[in-house]
């Protein structure tokens, strides 16, 4: 579908799908999926968890950003009322009971190795805020698909080649597996 745009020169055409506010969130989509399914250091005691968190974070921010600019240019999709109340009441629960945790700093920000604390909790409410209120081509959802599962090839091929022991990586902390 072809849509209308007011520019400074007039009226100009532009395919949806294709501009490039959607192709740069969509390669941001693209970022997240293959950094949270690829990112992992041999090196350090969390070994899957802190790269991927980091990539996490920073892909979050940068989709933030543009969901912002997206909810101002009024071309976020609508939720339905009862999955956004639902969405924000989970989310002031979550920020409700963290004042009652007997630690408060394991509360924000996780147990060491599992990260799973309010701030990743909520990153991830944020996320699916973001994904909710996608504007939803057929060939941006396609696209987004696509992503997906490159993303997920070089994930299944890794294990293909830990299966057949001929892991190229030096796993020091993990021996004996």
């Amino acid at each position: 579908k072809r849509t209308k745009r007011q520019g400074k020169g007039g009226t100009q055409q532009t395919n949806a799908p294709y501009s490039r506010l959607y192709l740069i969130e969509d390669c941001i989509i693209g970022l997240l999926f293959l950094s949270v399914l690829l990112l992992f250091s041999t090196s350090v005691s969390a070994n899957f968890t802190l790269p991927k968190l980091v990539a996490l974070r920073i892909c979050t921010f940068f989709l933030a950003c543009l969901w912002m600019y997206r909810i101002s240019k009024r071309e976020a999709q609508p939720i339905p009322r009862v999955i956004f109340l639902s969405g924000i009441a989970l989310g002031v629960w979550w920020l409700f009971s963290t004042f009652f945790a007997l630690h408060s700093y394991t509360a924000i920000h996780g147990v060491h190795g599992r990260y799973n604390g309010l701030y990743t909790h909520e990153l991830w409410l944020m996320l699916f805020f973001i994904f909710a209120t996608l504007p939803g081509h057929q060939k941006r959802i396609e696209r987004i698909i696509n992503l997906f599962i490159v993303s997920l090839i070089p994930v299944a091929l890794y294990a293909l080649a830990q299966f057949c022991n001929i892991d190229p990586l030096p796993w020091v902390s993990l021996k004996g597996r």
